[in-house]
């Protein structure tokens, strides 16, 4: 009896787990944009975090509220979708983000469950500031940022690969980045250049027009010459007289 009634418990046991981890949505880089309706509360951690080791039992009994208050309870993990961490601009852990129809708002206060179902049941999050436009994770330059975490992902793990699975030195991978950077920029030189001449065109000067524009300016010299020679020939009789008075009164 003793040995059923356990199995019971157990069983009751697994199914409120199930439920439990169920309520809470786990959101990465390609289901993300979920949270753009409704309203949402996500926490983004990481599992060797300690702050997010303790929050995690307050963040699944807070789950368990999701139905009652009519919203989304999801989770990201940072170290598996990089990519989000760069577009929410995550600089500490753990992160938790209200969002209410695609306006975000960061979570400041307690990190307990009565804390978080007062948050939303009370609208809390009607006094505190949305996230300005320039920092929205759905902003087109925000997922150049991502974009731009991703690369470093990326570039990390061939580092990893390269030393660690080809036994080539720290120093002979540096190398080969930088090689790699030197090329990627000549080539981003040689097209920024083509777009150059593609969008401003240079405009060919016919010869003959090239020719009359040099004579143009050659006899515009050529008069200014004369007129400063002209110039001299009226200012000289002047001089001479003015030098015949002086020695007249002399």
């Amino acid at each position: 009896m003793s040995s059923s009634s356990s199995l019971f418990i157990l069983f009751k046991c697994a199914i409120i787990a199930s439920v439990v981890a169920d309520s809470v949505v786990n959101l990465n880089e390609n289901t993300w944009d979920e949270m753009l309706t409704g309203e949402w509360m996500v926490e983004f951690f990481a599992p060797w975090c300690p702050a997010c080791r303790s929050l995690a039992p307050h963040w699944q009994q807070f789950a368990k509220n999701a139905k009652t208050l009519n919203i989304k309870i999801a989770h990201v993990d940072i170290t598996e979708n990089p990519a989000l961490s760069g577009r929410f601009f995550v600089t500490a852990l753990p992160t938790i983000y209200h969002v209410k129809d695609g306006i975000f708002r960061v979570y400041r206060g307690d990190r307990s469950e009565m804390a978080f179902v007062d948050y939303v049941k009370q609208q809390k999050w009607k006094d505190v500031e949305a996230i300005p436009w320039y920092q929205s994770p759905d902003a087109y330059h925000m997922s150049l940022v991502s974009s731009f975490f991703k690369a470093s992902v990326f570039i990390r793990n061939m580092h990893n690969y390269i030393t660690e699975d080809f036994g080539i030195p720290v120093w002979g991978s540096y190398l080969f980045f930088a090689v790699l950077t030197i090329i990627a920029g000549l080539l981003l030189a040689l097209l920024l250049v083509c777009l150059c001449d593609c969008i401003f065109p240079v405009i060919d000067v016919k010869p003959a027009a090239a020719a009359s524009a040099v004579i143009n300016s050659a006899d515009d010299k050529d008069e200014d010459v004369v007129d400063d020679d002209s110039d001299d020939k009226q200012t000289e009789p002047v001089s001479l007289r003015k030098r015949k008075i002086k020695a007249t009164i002399d």
